[in-house]
């Protein structure tokens, strides 16, 4: 049985670790600021060390006898124009040593609040710990909320799972997806300008049209990739032997049997020209552009259900997390 104790213990350690996470979130938007600073400093040092450069060349050339410290002293006006000279010099210096102090002190500030950051590191991870029991000690209270909080657990755990798997999905389908569209660019720039491609297929051994099948060869690992993947998704989350997510919920995906997403053809099809295998290339295009927006879709629709889960999830601790629940 669930006592107050453990519900007060608990409950403080919630309340100190959100302190940590809103001290966290302020130390890392003062860090970047500060970070800022410091690289606009930097470049300002930058730009003050070249004037500097200049200014002080400028007061050796009139300190020596150049021929702009002639011209000077023949109009007689040398000196003057030295002292001008010397006085943006020790401006521009007392300038520069003013940023690089300005760089030491955001620096050592920089420093300091990161070692403060060491010290909290870990908390947003402590507080999902934290939530897990939280959500455990509401279980096992066995009110009619601790059920309904259980089954919306292993609902967010299941679309939690779904959205990754079918991110890698999408992430390695629009790989895919983008070296097939290089190839048939490829092959495009070989044709002629009446659209004809002048050499057969088994012909196309050198040259250009080599580097356009070793760009095939290399696109293939991602369509494998890709379809691996496809394959993954359904059998984890559309196998009819366990649907745990309902059909409407998001588009059904269709599986990929064998080497469907090849680029070359089967040993029994093999084309007779290199229009037959553009051809081929635009139709597998076609079907993996057709599968990638069925992920898009079942990506979308699982956003939308983790959001409304997680609010029910919300809801539900914030019903329930109260002293009196627990004997208090």
């Amino acid at each position: 049985m669930v006592t107050l104790a453990e519900f007060e213990d608990l409950n403080t350690q919630l309340i100190a670790t959100r302190k940590l996470i809103r001290e966290q979130e302020r130390l890392l938007n003062l860090m970047a600021s500060l970070d800022e600073q410091l690289r606009e400093s930097r470049r300002r040092l930058s730009r003050l060390v070249t004037r500097l450069k200049y200014e002080k060349a400028d007061v050796q050339a009139l300190e020596s006898l150049s021929v702009e410290a002639v011209f000077y002293a023949l109009l007689g006006r040398r000196e003057q124009q030295l002292a001008r000279e010397a006085q943006e010099y020790l401006e521009v210096k007392m300038e520069t040593a003013a940023c690089r102090l300005r760089i030491d002190s955001l620096e050592r500030t920089l420093q300091a609040l990161q070692a403060d950051l060491v010290d909290i590191v870990g908390c947003e991870e402590e507080y999902a710990r934290l939530q897990q029991a939280q959500e455990a000690l509401i279980v096992a209270l066995g009110a009619p909320e601790s059920s309904r909080l259980a089954e919306t657990l292993r609902a967010l755990a299941v679309n939690v799972q779904f959205q990754k798997e079918v991110r890698e999905a999408v992430e390695a389908g629009v790989a895919a997806l983008a070296r097939l569209t290089a190839v048939t660019d490829a092959l495009l720039e070989l044709r002629s300008w009446d659209g004809v491609w002048s050499m057969e297929f088994a012909e196309a051994g050198n040259g250009r049209f080599a580097q356009v099948f070793a760009l095939a060869h290399e696109a293939q690992p991602l369509l494998d990739r890709f379809q691996a993947e496809l394959v993954d998704v359904e059998r984890q989350f559309f196998s009819p032997l366990d649907m745990r997510i309902p059909a409407q919920a998001a588009p059904t995906l269709v599986t990929l049997p064998g080497a469907l997403l090849d680029l070359f053809f089967p040993e029994a099809q093999v084309p007779g020209t290199l229009r037959d295998w553009y051809t081929y290339l635009t139709q597998l295009q076609r079907r993996l552009q057709l599968r990638l927006d069925l992920l898009q879709e079942s990506l979308q629709a699982v956003d939308g259900r983790l959001l409304h889960l997680r609010q029910q999830r919300a809801d539900l601790v914030a019903a329930c997390w109260a002293a009196e629940r627990f004997g208090g």
